[in-house]
Parts: structure tokens; C-alpha cells; sequence
């Protein structure tokens, strides 16, 4: 039986590709899928899953402490195994056919990324409007135009003349057009008039309530005013809420963090149950590929719900639920401290870590969430901050700003230090609501206060928002083992940053927004919290907007072109690490999830967008990088090489030199024979001659014995002269012989200075491919470094193909791209 596949297109066939070792994208491979028996030894146990011909992306040298989470490197794989709920195999291709059995599925990637799922650590649930803004402002035309038409709707027409409520949501007040703009019951009143005075005029009575996107603020028209019985004489709100107010006092509906009983509900139908509805939060976070998330808000019920939703199957992420602490202001007894610290521990014991084998989710209840203040927008003004907000005296075109004395929410955390003891104290994570410096730098000191009084323990509480962060402030999140939680797709130039703060802050505020980056580059952590549905979920968006601090251009959302501040992004790398890892590590999961590591749970997304992988260089960036160990090996060779032949120089001059002393000497004893020769030859012609005069004289004894005697003297003499020759001869062959030995050792010398020349040609081309590899790979990484930096700017358009949830595919796209039919 052949392994499952599920190559689009080609549901049968039976390919395997060989992508990318670690690290480095190779050149596709083809690779034929051969048999179970063939490819996977007898002790490796099938995959269920095995993920091939992509790039998987890798964080290479985590270790568990926060200094490793937000490392600016990625690693890349191209085939993953997945067995039951966990990663079996990171690797290549080739290496992954031991993972394939009769009946794996064999995922073809083609080419695409595979990452870690996306988490989220601050979000809420949804709150589908009776009538939908879409996160717009817009011009008061269009305001208007959008409430009059869901008066006008089929199923709100009949209120039209009743006293229920029409609420509208998602609203970005702070959008709308011409700058400077703001929703007040003047306008929302245009509504109710007789369609003959007014173009939006509908005639309706209803109370009208629009509710800012950043749930802060809201607009109502009079009616609501009226029923929530607010007139010129309500007293103006405590604890930093604001009420707008006409020049005669009365509430012109525009209200901060303080709201009334506006009127009644009108009837409903079956609504969808508090199941249904996070069933459908669930879905709609899988479909962006996200599968690990905090809702950073709740209690006892949404822990039910989940239970519920884990119990019936549905329960397709890491879902991490953070208890309301929202008594903790600073006036609690310690027996009430106490008491609800009770509550909360029985309700971490009943559902922290509960899972359900019908879903592939857990519950995780380990955090409480405290509002440290509000927000920093005018007229809120409501985020505590270290210095005084500001108003504006004079014109939009000439403003004269001076201090007012508002420094936003007062006391903000710094009242509640016995709470955040108690709390720490029982192991519970802490998760701030801080968007003023004020706000930030006293949740820091109260969490300096519990590592400094409590005993140690694994404590990663967090700070959300972080609008606003004094400089000497953001060292002490590494410091203090702080997890910064922070949205990126607030890292714009939008209605908020720009008309909501600009000129109400003190000078120089505007430099320092949102210091994600800053905040990395002192050792600490920051995840990714979109704070959905305050704003769009759209985790690609926070991840391009961590690198480039740069929305849309996108007016009627209140969205402008151009950087946020001068301040730099974090790299890709980080931004990617922000949302998966990092929100992993915030809430202790980083140890079974949040990155591609053999032994952790299955967590994935495919995705059609890959930053990394500029077409045309990374392929030819990775060929030139897997060649250059080889050319500086080659390099190294010849080096060897030229260090061998120059050391044989030496042996061979020393040679030579010594055989040209031979011969020398040679030669010498050469002249000495040939000089031992010739006396002995003139010896022996003299010896010859005293024979021959011997042999004249007249015959005697005497003359005899003479000639007797001369004649053994020439045999004597004859006899030297043989020897003389015969050394004079031997001397000769010697003097050859080391002649011959010379040139010998002169040839050799040759020889070994050639073999240098050869060796230093040979390290010369070897340099030369070297240096040529290496400024080639230079080159292609700035061109690959500035096609990232051009493909970030298009991730907010990523699409997810697959969400796998711990080994179970919980997603693929409706185009089924993949070839995957899900499950």
C-alpha cells in the first residue's frame, strides 16, 4: 500500500523533493518516494504527517530564558514529521523517508512556508454591532449615511419609533474627515429630524449609541442622554472618566471610560449561545492561522465555555483565559485580597491544563489581568502619564499649547501593591493594562517589588500596550523578566497616534511611541496582542508593521503614510519570533509549542507569503554559500600545498650546497693526483733515464749491481706512477660523479621552485574563487536584505493555506491549495 498524498493536483502520485538543508535554500531535487520497507528502518515508527518540498521555519539556540526568544536569526528545514499530536522529524527531504509508512500523508508544500502557529497574547471576544462601522470614520456624510441605513434596515425599521437602543460598534472616531472632526449628539441628532429637514433624516426616536473601536469612548445622540438621565447638573466623573459638555453644560455625548443606561434592548430573536459564539472566535482564529491565544479578560463562565467547547471538539487552539482582577484598586483589605485570591486559585485548580482527547486545545489558566489606567487620546486624556497632558488654546492652524493639570488616571497601579504581592505570591502571571509612561513605570515597580519580597519563581508577568515608556524604564523589562505585549498594527501614523495625541502630549513623546524594538535591543521580550476586536485581527499586518512602523494609507480609517516615529523596527526575524515564540514564552507554553522543534506539539501553518525568499537570489545566495566551505577548503588544500614546496625549498638548497662541496673537494683531490701523477711520472722518467745512462757504462761488477739497482728503482718508480694513476683516475670518476650529483640537486632545486610557483598559482585561483565567492555572497545578501525589506511591505496580505492545531488540521484555505481536504 502506497503512502497517502496530497499533492494538488496530483492526489496519487508519489514525489519527494529535496528543498533545503538547515539553514540554506537548495536547488529542488527530485526524489522518488520508495517503499515503507525500502526507506524507514525497522525502529523508526511512521509519521502520520510528513511536510515536504517547503521551507520550515526554525529558531535556532532557543534555550528557555527570555535572552533566546527574540534572537534576529531564523533556521529553515524542508521536510516535518508530525506522529500523534508532536513534531517527529525537522529536516530535509531525503532524511524524512524514514518517517513515510503505507499510510502517511505526504504534505507537498511546493516551495511554500511552513511556521509555527501564530499566537496572540492579549485579545477579547467578538462583539458583532447591531450596526457595523468596519473600524472606519469617514466624513460626517458617511457617518450618518452608515446609521441611516441600519435604522433603515428590514430588521430595525419597525423600531424607528420606539425608545431600543441602535448600537453601532467598531467605530474610529478619531478617523474622521476633515481632521479635527468629532462625533457629538449635534450630529447624531440629524438623524432624528423629519427627512424633509434633513438629507439623513430618518424621524427616528430611538437613543443612538456609537461605540469607539478602542472601547473607550463613546457617542451618543440626546435621546440616549436623556434616557440615561444625564443633564447640565451631573456632576463630571471620578476616576478619570470624562463627559463631554456644550458651552451651557449640558453632556454633548461624547463620553471616556464613563457610560449611562442609555435605554432599553430591543426584542430578539434566538441569539447564537456563548458556545456558538467562541466556536466561531475559535474558527475565525484558525483561518488567520493562529493557534495559541490569550483572552486577556473573563471569569468563571468563559472557563465553562471553553470546557464546553473542549468537551464537544471544538477546541482548536491554546487557549490561555486570563481572570478579570479588575477589584485590585488599591482599597481591598487583605482579607478580601485574600478571598477572591481563594476564588481564583479553585478556579485555576478546576480548569488549568484541562484538555479534552476530542480536541486537540487546552484550557491554561495562569494570568490575572489589572487596568493600570486608560487611554491617551484626546479627550479621553485618561493613560496615566509622568507629566501633564496639554490643551490647546489657540487654533488648529496657530495652537498655543499649555499644561493642564491632568496627568490621566490617578492612582494608577501604584495603589496596589499588596494585591500584585498576594497574587505573586499564590504563582499567579500579571498582566497589565499600561498605555501612559506613569502607568508602565508603575507596573515595573510593583513587579520589581514582588521579585525583591516574594521567593523566585518562573514569574513572566507582562505589561499590554506600552504606548508611552519613559527611556529608563525599558531596560527594566529584561531586567525584571517583563514580557512587553504589544500590538503591531498600532506601530502607524493613524487618528490615534497622530490626531489624538500630537501637541496633547508633552514635546518629544511623539519620538519614543510604542519602543517595541527598544525594548529587544535591552534583552527583552515583546509579544504580539492584537487586542482584537478593539481593532482588526490581522496578525500578518502586526508582523509587517513591527518591521516597517508603517500602515496603510487608508484616510477613512483614520490610517496616514508614512513611518510612525524615527525609531527603528525590529528585524524580520524578531517580528515573526514576536508572534509565535514569544507569546509561547508569555504564557509558558514556549516549552510544547511556539517553534518547530522535534517533541513539541504540532502547531503549524502553511502560509503563501514568504518575506525570507527573495526569487532569483536566495536560491543562488544559498548555492553561494554551500560552496564556499568548499573553496576554502580548496584554499586551505593549496596553502598546504605552497607551505609543503616552500618547505622543500630549504632541503634542496642545503642538498645542492652540499654536492657542489663535494664536488669541490672532488676536484681537488682530482689536482692532487693529477699532480701525484705527473712527479711520479717525471719519477719515473728520471728512475728510466739513471737506467739508461747505468746501461752505457762499461761493463763492470760495479756497473751490474748500478744497473741492477736503477732498475729496481724505474719498477719502483713505475709502480708509484701506476698508483698515482690510478688514484688520478679514481679522483676523476669522483669529480664526475659529484658534477653529476650537482646538477642532479640543481634540476631537484628547479624542480621544488616550480612546484612553489604551481603552489602559489594554485592558492592564487584558490583566493580567487574565495574572494570571489564571498563578495558575491555579500552582494546577493544586500540584494537579498533589500528584497526582504520590499516583500515585508506585502505580508499583511499573507493568506493561511493550512492551520494544523497539535497534529490535527483545524483549517485549509477554500481554494484547498494544498491539495488537503482537512479534517
Amino acid at each position: 500500500m502506497s503512502a497517502r498524498s496530497r499533492f494538488a493536483g496530483e492526489p496519487r502520485t508519489r514525489r519527494f523533493l529535496a528543498v533545503i538543508g538547515m539553514g540554506v535554500f537548495m536547488s529542488l531535487v527530485a526524489l522518488a518516494l520508495i517503499s515503507s520497507s525500502e526507506s524507514r528502518s525497522a525502529d523508526t515508527p511512521p509519521a502520520d504527517t510528513v511536510f515536504v518540498n517547503g521551507r520550515a521555519m526554525l529558531f535556532p539556540g532557543l534555550d528557555g530564558t527570555q535572552a533566546t526568544v527574540m534572537d534576529p536569526t531564523v533556521g529553515w528545514a524542508s521536510a516535518v514529521g508530525v506522529t500523534g499530536d508532536k513534531i517527529s522529524y525537522v529536516g530535509d527531504d531525503q532524511g524524512a523517508q524514514a518517517q513515510i509508512g503505507p499510510d502517511t500523508e505526504v504534505v507537498d508544500l511546493h516551495g511554500k512556508m511552513l511556521m509555527p502557529g501564530v499566537g496572540d497574547g492579549h485579545l477579547h471576544e467578538a462583539r458583532p454591532p447591531m450596526c457595523e462601522m468596519d473600524y472606519e470614520g469617514g466624513t460626517v456624510e458617511t457617518v450618518l449615511g452608515k446609521l441611516k441605513d441600519c435604522l433603515m434596515r428590514d430588521d430595525q425599521v419597525g423600531y424607528l419609533n420606539s425608545n431600543y437602543k441602535l448600537t453601532a460598534g467598531d467605530f474610529m472616531g478619531e478617523g474622521m474627515l476633515p481632521s479635527g472632526t468629532r462625533l457629538d449628539r449635534h450630529i447624531l441628532d440629524r438623524l432624528s429630524k423629519d427627512p424633509s429637514e434633513d438629507a439623513f433624516g430618518t424621524g427616528t426616536t430611538r437613543p443612538i449609541i456609537v461605540n469607539n473601536m478602542d472601547a473607550h469612548k463613546w457617542y451618543t445622540n440626546t435621546q440616549a442622554i436623556t434616557n440615561a438621565g444625564f443633564d447640565a447638573s451631573t456632576p463630571d466623573p471620578t476616576n478619570g472618566g470624562f463627559m463631554g459638555r456644550d458651552e451651557d453644560g449640558f453632556p454633548n455625548g461624547q463620553f471616556v471610560d464613563f457610560s449611562g443606561n442609555w435605554g432599553p434592548n430591543a426584542p430578539a430573536g434566538p441569539q447564537p449561545t456563548a458556545v456558538q459564539k467562541k466556536v466561531a472566535d475559535i474558527k475565525h482564529f484558525n483561518s488567520l492561522g493562529i493557534t495559541n491565544v490569550m483572552h486577556a479578560l473573563g471569569g468563571a463562565s468563559n472557563l465553562s465555555t471553553l470546557k464546553t467547547i473542549a468537551d464537544n471538539g471544538d477546541l482548536t487552539v491554546r487557549f490561555s483565559q486570563a481572570m478579570s482582577a479588575s477589584w485590585v484598586n488599591g482599597s481591598e483589605t487583605p482579607a478580601t485580597i485574600a478571598s477572591r485570591i481563594n476564588t481564583l486559585n479553585g478556579q485555576r485548580a478546576q480548569y488549568d491544563g484541562y484538555t479534552n482527547p476530542a480536541s486537540p486545545g487546552q484550557i491554561k489558566v495562569n494570568t490575572v489581568k489589572i487596568f493600570c489606567d486608560g487611554v491617551a487620546e484626546w479627550p479621553g486624556q485618561t493613560a496615566a502619564m509622568l507629566r501633564p497632558y496639554r490643551q490647546n488654546l489657540g487654533t488648529a492652524e496657530n495652537p498655543i499649547w499649555v499644561n493642564t493639570d491632568n496627568y490621566g488616571q490617578d492612582p494608577s497601579c501604584a495603589a496596589d501593591q499588596n494585591a500584585f504581592l498576594a497574587l505573586d505570591a499564590a504563582h499567579w502571571n500579571i498582566h497589565t493594562h499600561s498605555l501612559g509612561d506613569r502607568a508602565v513605570r508603575d507596573s515595573l515597580d510593583n513587579y520589581e517589588l514582588i521579585n525583591n519580597e516574594n521567593e523566585s519563581w518562573d514569574r513572566r508577568d507582562q505589561i499590554a500596550h506600552d504606548e508611552f515608556v519613559d527611556a529608563a524604564d525599558i531596560p527594566r523589562f529584561a531586567q525584571l523578566g517583563v514580557v512587553a505585549s504589544m500590538t503591531g498594527q498600532w506601530e502607524q501614523r493613524d487618528a490615534w497616534s497622530v490626531d489624538g495625541i500630537t501637541g496633547y502630549v508633552a514635546p518629544g513623546r511623539m519620538n519614543n511611541l510604542y519602543p517595541a524594538q527598544d525594548i529587544v535591543n535591552d534583552g527583552g521580550v515583546v509579544a504580539q496582542g492584537s487586542d482584537w476586536p478593539i481593532t482588526r485581527l490581522v496578525p500578518w499586518s502586526a508582523i509587517e508593521q513591527f518591521v516597517t512602523r508603517e500602515g496603510e494609507d487608508a484616510p477613512e480609517r483614520g490610517i496616514y503614510p508614512g513611518q510612525l516615529n524615527e525609531k527603528p523596527g525590529m528585524t524580520i526575524a524578531q517580528a515573526y519570533r514576536a508572534s509565535t515564540i514569544a507569546v509561547a514564552y508569555q504564557l509558558h507554553l514556549d516549552d510544547v509549542t511556539g517553534s518547530i522543534d522535534d517533541g513539541k506539539f504540532a502547531d503549524l501553518v502553511a502560509v503563501d507569503h514568504d518575506p525570507f525568499f527573495v526569487p532569483g537570489v536566495t536560491d543562488q545566495l544559498a548555492e553561494k554559500k554551500a560552496a564556499l566551505p568548499g573553496a576554502e577548503q580548496d584554499l586551505a588544500d593549496a596553502e598546504d600545498a605552497l607551505d609543503a614546496a616552500d618547505a622543500a625549498i630549504a632541503p634542496a638548497q642545503s642538498d645542492l650546497a652540499a654536492k657542489r662541496t663535494a664536488l669541490t673537494q672532488a676536484e681537488q683531490a682530482q689536482k692532487s693526483a693529477q699532480a701525484s701523477q705527473q712527479q711520479a711520472a717525471k719519477r719515473a722518467r728520471t728512475a728510466r733515464k739513471a737506467l739508461q745512462k747505468a746501461k752505457r757504462k762499461p761493463a763492470s761488477k760495479a756497473k751490474r749491481r748500478a744497473v741492477k739497482a736503477k732498475a729496481r728503482a724505474l719498477k719502483a718508480r713505475q709502480r708509484t706512477l701506476g698508483q698515482a694513476r690510478g688514484r688520478n683516475t679514481k679522483a676523476q670518476g669522483s669529480v664526475r660523479g659529484a658534477d653529476a650529483a650537482v646538477k642532479a640537486a640543481e634540476q631537484t632545486l628547479s624542480q621544488r621552485q616550480a612546484d612553489v610557483t604551481t603552489a602559489q598559482g594554485a592558492v592564487d585561483e584558490a583566493k580567487g574563487t574565495v574572494d570571489s565567492t564571498k563578495s558575491d555572497i555579500a552582494s546577493l545578501e544586500t540584494q537579498e536584505a533589500a528584497g526582504q525589506q520590499t516583500q515585508i511591505k506585502q505580508v499583511s496580505d499573507t493568506k493561511a493555506l493550512m492551520t494544523m492545531v497539535g497534529g490535527k488540521v483545524v483549517y485549509t484555505d477554500p481554494e484547498d491549495t494544498l491539495g488537503m481536504s482537512g479534517e
